[in-house]
């Protein structure tokens, strides 16, 4: 802020408090959802609040100040009450980010569960939702304010668990698919009453966690189970019809992705039954974009600091090729997730037909180009080609381009390439050059 000349010792207003109320409300709702200020994390908008009188009475009467609350402590729900109260009934935006200081017993915390119930009071205006803490602080939390319950304006669910221990399971909760659009769950997994909660899921994000959500079969549901008669000839309906946009890092992956390890075998008879065949819980004609992140630190569900083959991966990739994809975008790609994908292009009938943009980010590029030469440069050329015969766009980010470079300069990798972006700038590689 700057005074007006000669009035720093005045009682005059400065420029700032000159302006409309309309235009000081938008330019405090901007500064309040920065990150935060770092003084225990108290939210911006209460700082900008004891600022001056005429700050606190403008903040004080503009309730969308106050539809989107960070809360980093249970121990004050009658504060969280009055936040709540300001907001006026308009819809909400909360994050929750209880820390690892959290432990439980078997006693009652009174204030955990007063606000708990504040915030289960204002569900029929919460429409976006992110939960962060240790896996029993997730499953109090969720079992008093979400499980079993209707959630009709919830769009968006984020669950995080800042644990390594093994994902728990929570739920089940009961989405509304007219409404309910984005989910994103890390070091855990949630079960569902009813599958068509998710229809109207567009966006999927699976960070350290089991890829169940993508076998529909597998999905956590209390829904009745499928008809034993017709289980091995019924493709069940896919749970994520709407999904378009997924998100998959360093994922939990089963011994074998897609497919169960074992027969199915009953405890009670002693029979034994083939494995379920994969049946995708997305539409393949829906699926439009995929990112795959930090595969290379994905490890063996069950099993401890297991890290998986490039042979598990490959299958991984080729479940991603089943979908029409427009775009898939790899980070972090190294080590046997590179190997994996080599792998995936070698097998038969795995081809990304539809894909228009193909995105690398911090990939070694060296380390899949040098596959040239184990392979030789035509059959090189061949498994790209093959597998992106559509690619018009290569998109390039925090990496070397200069391998990619090279090897466009020798053999055809995408035949109907037009751009390779690195960072914004697009690299002058002629394409009739190619051979």
């Amino acid at each position: 802020m700057v005074a007006m000349p000669g009035l720093q010792s005045s009682k005059r207003p400065y420029h700032i408090d000159m302006l409309p109320t309309e235009i000081l409300c938008r330019i405090f709702d901007q500064f309040s959802r920065l990150s935060s200020s770092g003084r225990r994390r108290v939210q911006l908008i209460i700082l900008l609040s004891h600022v001056s009188r005429h700050w606190r009475s403008v903040i004080l009467i503009d309730p969308t100040l106050w539809d989107h609350l960070d809360l980093d402590s249970y121990r004050r729900p009658d504060i969280l009450r009055i936040f709540l109260a300001r907001s006026n009934q308009r819809s909400l935006s909360i994050r929750v980010g209880w820390p690892k200081t959290i432990f439980w017993s078997s006693e009652e915390v009174p204030e955990f569960n007063d606000t708990c119930r504040a915030l289960a009071e204002q569900l029929q205006r919460i429409s976006k939702l992110s939960i962060m803490g240790r896996n029993s602080t997730l499953r109090h939390f969720t079992s008093r304010v979400l499980v079993a319950v209707e959630l009709p304006h919830l769009q968006h669910l984020e669950l995080v668990s800042c644990t390594d221990l093994s994902p728990w399971l929570l739920g089940p909760f009961r989405f509304n698919p007219n409404v309910f659009s984005s989910l994103s769950i890390t070091r855990t997994m949630i079960w569902i009453t009813d599958g068509n909660g998710l229809a109207g899921v567009r966006r999927l994000v699976l960070k350290k966690a089991r890829l169940s959500f993508l076998d529909e079969r597998k999905i956590p549901s209390t829904a009745p189970p499928a008809n034993p008669a017709t289980i091995y000839t019924d493709l069940p309906n896919p749970s994520f019809s709407s999904l378009t946009d997924l998100e998959i890092h360093a994922p939990l992956v089963h011994p074998v992705p897609g497919h169960p390890a074992q027969p199915i075998s009953n405890i009670i008879s002693g029979d034994i039954f083939p494995p379920l065949p994969f049946a995708p819980s997305f539409r393949t004609d829906v699926l439009r974009s995929v990112t795959l992140s930090s595969l290379s630190l994905s490890v063996l569900d069950y099993a401890t600091n297991s890290e998986v083959t490039p042979e598990l991966l490959a299958r991984l990739f080729r479940m991603v090729s089943m979908a029409g994809l427009q775009e898939l975008h790899l980070i972090d790609l190294r080590d046997q997730a590179i190997g994996g994908f080599l792998q995936t292009l070698e097998m038969r009938h795995c081809r990304f037909s539809y894909l228009r943009i193909l995105k690398f980010t911090a990939v070694p590029l060296e380390d899949i180009v040098k596959y040239s030469e184990v392979v030789g440069l035509e059959k090189f050329g061949h498994l790209f080609s093959n597998a992106f015969p559509a690619v018009r766009d290569v998109h390039l980010a925090k990496l070397d381009p200069m391998p990619l470079v090279e090897i466009l300069r020798k053999v055809t990798l995408w035949p109907m390439l037009e751009h390779v972006d690195h960072e914004g700038k697009v690299l002058n590689i002629r394409i009739t050059d190619q051979v």
